[in-house]
Protein backbone atom coordinates (compact mmCIF):
# COMPACT_ATOMS: atom_id res chain seq x y z
CA UNK A 1 0.00 0.00 0.00
CA UNK A 2 1.52 3.28 -1.16
CA UNK A 3 1.19 6.33 1.42
CA UNK A 4 2.34 9.95 0.62
CA UNK A 5 4.51 12.21 3.52
CA UNK A 6 6.99 15.07 3.81
CA UNK A 7 9.39 14.79 6.24
CA UNK A 8 12.78 16.24 7.13
CA UNK A 9 15.95 14.73 6.90
CA UNK A 10 17.75 14.13 10.40
CA UNK A 11 20.57 11.50 9.24
CA UNK A 12 21.06 9.03 7.21
CA UNK A 13 22.85 5.53 8.23
CA UNK A 14 24.62 3.65 5.81
CA UNK A 15 23.15 0.01 5.22
CA UNK A 16 24.36 -2.99 2.71
CA UNK A 17 26.06 -1.22 -0.62
CA UNK A 18 24.15 0.85 -1.77
CA UNK A 19 20.43 1.64 0.30
CA UNK A 20 20.45 4.03 3.50
CA UNK A 21 18.13 3.94 6.48
CA UNK A 22 16.98 7.86 6.46
CA UNK A 23 15.86 8.62 9.94
CA UNK A 24 13.61 11.80 9.74
CA UNK A 25 10.70 13.94 11.30
CA UNK A 26 7.22 12.73 9.57
CA UNK A 27 4.64 15.21 9.33
CA UNK A 28 2.25 12.90 9.41
CA UNK A 29 4.02 10.30 11.94
CA UNK A 30 6.84 12.31 13.94
CA UNK A 31 9.86 10.66 14.70
CA UNK A 32 10.11 7.38 11.90
CA UNK A 33 12.55 6.13 10.10
CA UNK A 34 12.37 4.94 6.06
CA UNK A 35 14.44 2.67 3.86
CA UNK A 36 15.88 3.94 0.94
CA UNK A 37 16.61 1.20 -1.05
CA UNK A 38 19.61 1.43 -3.68
CA UNK A 39 19.97 5.46 -2.93
CA UNK A 40 22.83 5.41 -1.25
CA UNK A 41 25.65 5.47 -3.97
CA UNK A 42 25.98 8.83 -6.41
CA UNK A 43 24.10 8.59 -9.73
CA UNK A 44 21.91 6.53 -8.32
CA UNK A 45 17.72 6.97 -8.41
CA UNK A 46 17.72 9.75 -6.38
CA UNK A 47 21.35 9.34 -4.71
CA UNK A 48 22.70 10.36 -1.21
CA UNK A 49 23.08 14.33 -1.56
CA UNK A 50 18.90 14.34 -1.90
CA UNK A 51 19.50 13.47 2.18
CA UNK A 52 21.31 15.80 2.97
CA UNK A 53 21.25 17.36 7.15
CA UNK A 54 17.48 19.61 7.05
CA UNK A 55 16.62 18.02 3.84
CA UNK A 56 12.57 18.85 2.95
CA UNK A 57 11.36 15.85 1.04
CA UNK A 58 8.14 14.89 -0.27
CA UNK A 59 8.00 10.79 -0.28
CA UNK A 60 5.46 8.23 -1.90
CA UNK A 61 6.45 5.26 0.06
CA UNK A 62 5.65 1.40 0.43
CA UNK A 63 3.52 1.23 4.08
CA UNK A 64 5.26 -0.77 7.13
CA UNK A 65 4.74 -4.24 6.94
CA UNK A 66 5.12 -6.83 9.59
CA UNK A 67 7.08 -4.80 12.05
CA UNK A 68 9.53 -3.31 8.63
CA UNK A 69 10.91 0.33 8.09
CA UNK A 70 8.34 1.93 5.18
CA UNK A 71 10.12 1.70 1.83
CA UNK A 72 10.67 4.89 -0.46
CA UNK A 73 9.39 4.22 -3.57
CA UNK A 74 9.78 7.70 -5.18
CA UNK A 75 11.44 10.99 -3.23
CA UNK A 76 11.68 14.73 -4.73
CA UNK A 77 13.09 17.78 -2.63
CA UNK A 78 10.03 19.82 -1.53
CA UNK A 79 12.64 22.90 -1.59
CA UNK A 80 15.12 24.15 -3.11
CA UNK A 81 17.51 24.04 -0.25
CA UNK A 82 20.59 23.67 -1.65
CA UNK A 83 22.95 26.59 0.29
CA UNK A 84 22.79 24.23 2.95
CA UNK A 85 24.87 22.21 0.85
CA UNK A 86 26.82 24.58 -1.11
CA UNK A 87 27.76 26.97 2.05
CA UNK A 88 30.08 25.49 4.57
CA UNK A 89 28.81 27.60 7.27
CA UNK A 90 24.75 27.15 6.79
CA UNK A 91 25.95 22.94 6.22
CA UNK A 92 27.40 23.01 9.72
CA UNK A 93 24.83 24.84 11.27
CA UNK A 94 22.33 22.33 9.39
CA UNK A 95 24.37 19.47 11.01
CA UNK A 96 23.73 20.94 14.33
CA UNK A 97 20.21 22.09 13.94
CA UNK A 98 19.78 17.94 12.73
CA UNK A 99 21.50 15.92 15.72
CA UNK A 100 20.11 18.46 18.66
CA UNK A 101 17.10 17.34 17.20
CA UNK A 102 17.92 14.16 17.31
CA UNK A 103 19.14 14.34 20.46
CA UNK A 104 15.67 16.24 22.46
CA UNK A 105 12.80 14.98 20.17
CA UNK A 106 12.56 11.43 21.03
CA UNK A 107 8.65 10.61 20.77
CA UNK A 108 7.27 9.28 17.75
CA UNK A 109 3.66 10.72 17.34
CA UNK A 110 3.12 13.55 15.22
CA UNK A 111 3.45 16.89 16.71
CA UNK A 112 2.34 19.71 13.76
CA UNK A 113 3.88 22.38 15.45
CA UNK A 114 7.52 21.21 15.32
CA UNK A 115 7.58 19.94 12.23
CA UNK A 116 5.91 23.15 11.09
CA UNK A 117 8.93 24.88 13.16
CA UNK A 118 11.87 22.73 11.70
CA UNK A 119 10.55 23.33 8.41
CA UNK A 120 10.31 27.09 8.84
CA UNK A 121 13.61 27.50 10.59
CA UNK A 122 15.24 25.34 7.30
CA UNK A 123 13.83 27.78 5.15
CA UNK A 124 15.09 30.63 7.14
CA UNK A 125 19.14 29.29 7.26
CA UNK A 126 18.72 28.14 3.51
CA UNK A 127 17.45 31.98 2.67
CA UNK A 128 19.28 33.69 5.19
CA UNK A 129 22.25 36.61 4.36
CA UNK A 130 24.65 37.92 6.28
CA UNK A 131 25.76 36.70 9.73
CA UNK A 132 24.87 33.46 11.64
CA UNK A 133 26.38 34.12 14.80
CA UNK A 134 22.83 33.87 16.54
CA UNK A 135 21.00 31.44 14.72
CA UNK A 136 22.73 28.31 16.84
CA UNK A 137 21.45 29.94 20.32
CA UNK A 138 17.79 31.25 18.62
CA UNK A 139 17.27 27.67 17.12
CA UNK A 140 18.17 25.99 20.89
CA UNK A 141 16.25 28.89 22.53
CA UNK A 142 13.01 28.31 19.97
CA UNK A 143 12.99 24.19 20.45
CA UNK A 144 13.45 24.43 24.34
CA UNK A 145 10.05 26.01 24.16
CA UNK A 146 8.24 24.08 21.88
CA UNK A 147 9.71 21.01 23.68
CA UNK A 148 7.98 22.04 27.13
CA UNK A 149 10.79 24.28 28.98
CA UNK A 150 10.73 27.91 27.77
CA UNK A 151 12.86 29.56 30.38
CA UNK A 152 10.40 31.89 32.75
CA UNK A 153 9.85 35.59 32.22
CA UNK A 154 10.37 36.47 35.52
CA UNK A 155 13.05 38.57 34.31
CA UNK A 156 13.94 42.51 34.09
CA UNK A 157 16.58 44.09 31.79
CA UNK A 158 17.32 46.56 34.41
CA UNK A 159 18.29 43.79 36.98
CA UNK A 160 21.22 42.25 37.35
CA UNK A 161 19.60 38.11 37.87
CA UNK A 162 20.72 34.66 37.13
CA UNK A 163 19.40 31.65 35.23
CA UNK A 164 19.13 28.75 37.17
CA UNK A 165 19.11 26.07 35.16
CA UNK A 166 17.49 23.65 37.64
CA UNK A 167 13.80 25.86 37.74
CA UNK A 168 14.07 27.58 34.48
CA UNK A 169 13.92 30.76 36.53
CA UNK A 170 15.57 34.05 37.19
CA UNK A 171 16.96 34.72 40.40
CA UNK A 172 18.52 37.08 42.58
CA UNK A 173 22.39 36.68 42.12
CA UNK A 174 22.86 37.26 46.04
CA UNK A 175 20.10 34.33 46.72
CA UNK A 176 21.68 31.55 45.06
CA UNK A 177 20.85 27.93 46.36
CA UNK A 178 23.55 25.37 47.36
CA UNK A 179 22.92 22.49 44.34
CA UNK A 180 21.38 24.70 41.95
CA UNK A 181 23.44 25.46 38.82
CA UNK A 182 23.44 29.06 36.84
CA UNK A 183 24.16 30.91 34.05
CA UNK A 184 26.77 33.77 34.29
CA UNK A 185 25.76 37.04 34.67
CA UNK A 186 26.94 38.18 31.23
CA UNK A 187 25.07 34.75 29.33
CA UNK A 188 21.62 35.69 31.31
CA UNK A 189 22.46 38.99 30.14
CA UNK A 190 22.15 37.26 26.41
CA UNK A 191 19.81 34.90 27.28
CA UNK A 192 17.07 37.58 28.30
CA UNK A 193 18.17 39.60 24.83
CA UNK A 194 17.67 36.57 22.68
CA UNK A 195 14.47 35.91 24.73
CA UNK A 196 13.28 39.38 23.85
CA UNK A 197 13.83 39.27 19.79
CA UNK A 198 12.58 37.12 17.02
CA UNK A 199 14.71 35.58 14.25
CA UNK A 200 14.02 38.60 11.61
CA UNK A 201 16.04 40.56 14.64
CA UNK A 202 18.35 38.26 16.30
CA UNK A 203 21.46 40.57 14.25
CA UNK A 204 20.77 42.98 16.21
CA UNK A 205 21.69 41.30 19.43
CA UNK A 206 25.30 41.98 19.49
CA UNK A 207 28.03 39.60 21.89
CA UNK A 208 31.56 37.67 20.96
CA UNK A 209 31.90 34.25 20.02
CA UNK A 210 32.87 33.21 23.73
CA UNK A 211 29.62 34.34 25.70
CA UNK A 212 27.84 32.85 22.47
CA UNK A 213 29.89 29.43 22.87
CA UNK A 214 29.46 29.27 26.61
CA UNK A 215 25.54 30.17 26.65
CA UNK A 216 24.69 27.50 24.27
CA UNK A 217 26.57 25.06 25.67
CA UNK A 218 24.80 26.11 29.40
CA UNK A 219 21.63 25.87 27.57
CA UNK A 220 22.49 22.32 26.65
CA UNK A 221 22.95 21.64 30.37
CA UNK A 222 19.60 23.30 31.37
CA UNK A 223 18.01 20.85 28.58
CA UNK A 224 20.34 18.18 29.77
CA UNK A 225 18.92 18.32 33.10
CA UNK A 226 15.28 18.30 32.41
CA UNK A 227 15.21 15.81 29.90
CA UNK A 228 16.66 13.36 31.98
CA UNK A 229 20.13 12.40 29.82
CA UNK A 230 23.26 14.20 28.76
CA UNK A 231 22.97 16.11 25.22
CA UNK A 232 26.34 15.47 23.55
CA UNK A 233 26.66 16.65 20.37
CA UNK A 234 29.55 15.77 17.61
CA UNK A 235 28.90 19.02 15.81
CA UNK A 236 29.25 21.45 18.81
CA UNK A 237 33.44 21.69 18.61
CA UNK A 238 33.02 22.32 15.01
CA UNK A 239 30.01 25.01 15.68
CA UNK A 240 32.32 26.44 17.57
CA UNK A 241 35.47 26.94 15.84
CA UNK A 242 32.94 29.04 13.31
CA UNK A 243 31.86 31.48 15.33
CA UNK A 244 34.10 31.57 17.81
Amino acid sequence: MLEEDSVIVLRTIKHAESSLVVQCYSSKHGRTAVYAAGMGKRGSRGGPQIFHPLAILNLSLYSKANGTMASIKEVSPAFDLSPLRNNMLKGCMAMFMSELFLKTVVEEEPNQLLYTFLQTTTQMLAAKEGSLANFPLMFLIHLSSIIGFKPQSNYSHNQADVFALNTGSFENPEQRTIGISYLSPVETDLLKKLLNTDFQRMDEVKSNGAIRNSLIQGMLSYLSIHLGHDIELKSLQVLHEIFA
